[in-house]
């Protein structure tokens, strides 16, 4: 079984990776604070949910490229693919271990039952 990377790294940065607790304060899935540099996800629903929660690990994980890149409101769309692509291409060769997880989590199970 493939697990998530406790530090992601991105560019220059390293992002841990935290379990948000069940009921938390939020009304998601997750956050990404640039503050603390860490991604927390609700891992214990998102655990039921296996295609959820590596779309809320991906969700967190761009927003935490748009930060380190510096992507702002107001920039062009063509700017922020580039930059969107280029950071994800980044996450991907420094973390070997988060394609074959979020594979595993779209591909390996059925909605709604988890093997972790």
């Amino acid at each position: 079984m493939n697990k998530i990377p406790i530090v992601l790294k991105i560019a220059a940065f390293d992002i841990t990776v935290e379990d948000l607790p069940h009921g938390n304060e939020l009304n998601g899935w997750g956050d990404f604070s640039a503050l603390h540099q860490r991604i927390r996800l609700d891992k214990t629903s998102l655990q039921k949910l296996p295609r959820k929660y590596a779309d809320s690990f991906l969700h967190e994980t761009l927003h935490a490229v748009c930060w380190v890149y510096g992507v702002q409101d107001e920039d062009k769309e063509e700017r922020v693919v580039t930059t969107i692509a280029t950071g994800l291409a980044q996450v991907f060769r420094d973390n070997p271990e988060v394609l074959p997880w979020i594979e595993e989590k779209l591909n390996g199970c059925h909605e709604g039952y988890s093997n972790g």
